[in-house]
């Protein structure tokens, strides 16, 4: 294996990504390695003199950090079929051949609210009982709500770094970096041992959540929000991007919410997805529940059964159901959107 190249030709300067790429069409990495520092002048690759090459990648190997190369039988298609894939993935954990055969990108806004980040927790949790692995970044709010919904739901989550994979960024979530790895998941990173989390890493990092699934769940994001340049990225790689419905008055959803009016395709549950990509995902099998519904299908009831009698304004909704009015504007729209409930200005009511 030639991984220790591509970790050397990673590092090299003067060309871009998509340059580097091209060049392999016309060299091997052998070659690009036995030509002499003028030859690969000429090609437009530049030493990185100060950058010990060989040192960091033996001090990869002994902090027990995993390298991946382009050429790698394991490095997954999904990523080689985008435009820019990464020449090396660095990562911890337990790299299954399966694992991004059925994956999912689910990313959302890290100052989500607590809907939110019950949505994104739920969500996961479904997937991870489809045999879905769930793709997210590791950041606070939405992100870590997906990695840990999927673990509860004991499936496979995988998390892209914007640093080294050695520097754990939020430090709030380094008990769920170590749990991600304990519990059977990846984490990955495209950028060196020791590597900062820099501002200018993370739309970089965004194309590699992007181009490890098959879609792409924006749960909540604002209008500005690095999840919108990761259903940018998923756009272009031609892959689905999903949205859930918020409140319209919240400006932590504003971005989710216009990417649904720019023609996202709505997610209120898992199976909506699985429904849209199944002939990526063929059912295998059903979380299992002991209780026969899953929390959100109760919650309905208890808001059905409220407008029962006739319209009710959403104060009166949770003032009877004695669900957050948050939540209960949430579940209202997703009734709504499923053809169940009707409104009247502020007020709603079963359709007949």
């Amino acid at each position: 294996m030639n991984d220790h190249l591509y970790f050397w030709y990673s590092t090299l300067k003067g060309s871009s990504l998509k340059k580097k790429h091209q060049l392999l069409e016309s060299y091997s990495i052998e070659q690009l390695y036995r030509m002499t520092i003028k030859e690969r002048s000429c090609l437009g690759l530049k030493e990185n003199e100060s950058f010990h090459w060989e040192q960091l990648f033996e001090q990869s190997k002994r902090e027990g950090i995993k390298v991946l190369s382009y050429e790698s039988e394991k490095y997954p298609l999904i990523l080689k079929e985008t435009s820019d894939p990464p020449l090396c993935l660095f990562y911890k954990g337990i790299w299954e051949d399966a694992i991004f055969k059925r994956s999912l990108a689910m990313v959302g806004t890290r100052k989500a609210s607590k809907n939110g980040i019950q949505t994104a927790h739920l969500i996961a949790k479904e997937l991870a009982g489809h045999d879905i692995t769930v793709v997210s970044g590791l950041a606070e709010g939405i992100d870590g709500a997906a990695h840990r919904g999927c673990l509860e739901g004991q499936g496979r989550t995988a998390a892209v770094l914007g640093s080294g994979i050695d520097v754990i960024y939020p430090k709030s979530n380094e008990k769920l970096y170590h749990s991600i790895i304990e519990k059977g998941g990846l984490i990955l990173s495209e950028f060196t041992v020791g590597t900062p989390p820099l501002s200018q890493n993370f739309p970089q990092r965004n194309r590699i959540i992007s181009g490890l699934g098959y879609g792409c769940i924006v749960v909540e994001a604002a209008e500005k929000s690095g999840s919108l340049i990761t259903a940018s990225f998923s756009l272009e790689q031609g892959r689905e991007v999903y949205a859930c419905p918020n409140d319209l008055g919240k400006w932590t959803a504003k971005g989710s919410n216009r990417l649904l009016k720019e023609g996202a395709k709505i997610v209120t549950g898992a199976q909506d997805v699985m429904e849209d990509l199944f002939y990526v995902f063929p059912p295998r099998k059903e979380l299992p529940s002991k209780e026969g519904k899953n929390p959100v299908e109760k919650k309905d009831q208890k808001i059905l059964d409220a407008i029962e009698r006739g319209y009710q304004s959403t104060e009166e909704i949770v003032q009877q159901t004695k669900i957050p009015a948050e939540e209960v504007r949430f579940l209202l729209t997703k009734l709504e959107i499923k053809n169940i409930v009707t409104n009247s200005g502020s007020y709603y009511n079963k359709k007949p």
